[in-house]
């Protein structure tokens, strides 16, 4: 386990880098400025509605600030990726993109992917209820077995995964284009889920990987049948 004197020295890192602070951080100086207002207020006297509206005002300019530092945070996730995923080079001067690979090669993340990629193939195949999002059921049932195959890579400790596979494997699980919720060719599915595999053990194409493909208007028009049941 870290010492608080790791934690310290991570954090005072992390401010020289330049990295955005974590919204927690930025909206408990808020919460604890407000409860100074409420305690000094019933000390002095003043009325109570004056000293919470003062300490509410006070916690949303916290919350104010907390979102604009999640914004922040998931502007600098997306420009690392987008550089990650065309092939950057991951260097010790480079703090942005040190701190995310660090990010998504961490074990808390591969289990969440992994948890996520189980619960889908659950969903697929009907061992469990279907959750709120479309699922491009069809081609994930025959092809399942792949989404296992992901789901046990990212668990095996033993083993270390690549930054790019990582990426390929989050942007199928939260792109809405993706092969795993859009309706497209089986063909299609089979060569992301088998790209993101191969990838986590560094067989990736020397080539940039690009953006899925928006569905076209008459694609988008058969997912929706297809939902209804209108086959």
């Amino acid at each position: 386990m870290r010492s608080l004197r790791d934690s310290i020295s991570g954090l005072l890192e992390c401010r020289r880098s330049g990295a955005p602070r974590r919204p927690s951080l930025v909206f408990l100086p808020s919460l604890l400025e407000a409860a100074f207002v409420l305690l000094v207020g019933g000390v002095i006297g003043i009325a109570w509605p004056v000293t919470g509206a003062i300490a509410g005002a006070v916690v949303l300019v916290g919350a104010v600030r907390a979102r604009q530092a999640i914004g922040e945070r998931e502007h600098r996730r997306k420009l690392a990726d987008d550089w990650l995923l065309w092939g950057a080079a991951v260097r010790p001067s480079a703090h942005l993109l040190t701190r995310r690979a660090n990010e998504l090669t961490s074990h808390r993340l591969r289990m969440s992917l992994a948890r996520v990629l189980v619960r889908i193939e659950r969903e697929a195949t009907g061992a469990a209820r279907p959750g709120p999002l479309p699922l491009n059921d069809v081609a994930l049932r025959v092809h399942s077995s792949l989404l296992l195959d992901l789901a046990a890579r990212l668990r095996d400790r033993s083993r270390p995964v690549t930054v790019t596979g990582v990426l390929l494997v989050d942007r199928l699980l939260r792109d809405a284009w993706s092969p795993i919720y859009s309706v497209v060719p089986e063909d299609e599915l089979v060569h992301s889920l088998q790209l993101a595999l191969d990838a986590l053990d560094g067989r990736s194409p020397d080539a940039p990987i690009p953006p899925f493909e928006r569905p076209t208007e008459i694609r988008l028009e058969h997912r929706a049948h297809r939902r209804a049941g209108l086959r």
